[in-house]
């Protein structure tokens, strides 16, 4: 089964805002425990 171009698309939006989100979220905890 193919997926269509629009939810392929769609779909490589949604994991680059994940691995985004995941950076985000190690920088913060890298920084807050920098931060004592």
């Amino acid at each position: 089964m193919r997926l269509s171009d629009t939810m392929i698309k769609a779909f490589n939006e949604q994991l680059t805002r994940e691995f985004q989100a995941s950076y985000l979220y190690t920088q913060m905890a890298a920084w807050l425990y920098a931060a004592g």
